[in-house]
């Protein structure tokens, strides 16, 4: 299964615009916040709006999750509005949130509650070790951006020549995401403390975090099976 991450790897740096400013709790109370407000948004598609979902084409809701990740991406990033910072994480969620639907289908629901608190679980130590050791986590940057782009065509010769290494590939793949929520943890550590730059950082760690609970998941999945 493609990688859920809409981003191509990004040099860390300092956003040179302002904003309203926030004390460093209040800032990260803005991050938490927008990571909890796209993971209700999931929730409530895969419960409430799930059956409509899958009555759509799969190519219909693979095409809307690019075009609605992508855009949403931009709209976090090429905005200095914290408004159109939250409708561009909304398009975001959503979108992704499409593609997790059809991929939660295929699970029972132990399985995915017990991949939802790993990934809990995993995000919170993550984070607690990126803000005890952020320069740890920084220098890794550059890895961690390669080893993104090389397992996008890794995942491709797995899953037609390797099959049977696909949990092996999964678990390489956590400790790929699990390496970016640190980073993007430290990274956002580092600019100042507005709204726009938790909203859009709020965004690259969603991202890290969608990609880590897909792969959890898939690896409970397999394991029950």
């Amino acid at each position: 299964m493609a990688d859920f991450d809409t981003r191509q790897y990004k040099l860390a740096r300092v956003r040179q615009f302002d904003g309203t400013p926030l004390t460093r709790t209040q800032y990260n109370l803005v991050i938490g916040g927008m990571l909890v407000f796209g993971t209700l948004i999931n929730v409530a598609e895969a419960t409430l709006l799930r059956n409509s979902i899958l009555q759509i084409p799969a190519l219909a809701v693979f095409l809307i999750y690019l075009i609605g990740s992508f855009g949403g991406m931009a709209l976090v990033y090429r905005n200095r509005s914290v408004g159109a910072g939250i409708a561009g994480f909304t398009v975001l969620a959503a979108s992704m949130g499409l593609l997790l639907t059809y991929f939660v289908s295929f699970y029972d629901t132990g399985s995915i509650a017990l991949a939802f608190i790993c990934t809990a679980c995993t995000t919170g130590i993550m984070m607690a070790l990126a803000t005890l050791a952020p320069q740890v986590f920084l220098r890794m940057g550059r890895v961690l951006g390669i080893s993104l782009l090389v397992s996008i065509f890794a995942s491709l010769v797995v899953a037609f020549l390797a099959p049977a290494l696909w949990t092996a590939f999964d678990w390489l793949m956590v400790l790929l995401f699990c390496g970016y929520i640190g980073f993007d943890w430290a990274r956002a550590q580092r600019y100042p403390s507005n709204a726009v730059n938790a909203v859009q950082c709020a965004a690259d760690i969603y991202v890290d975090i969608v990609n880590l609970f897909i792969r959890i998941l898939d690896i409970i999945g397999i394991s029950r099976n």
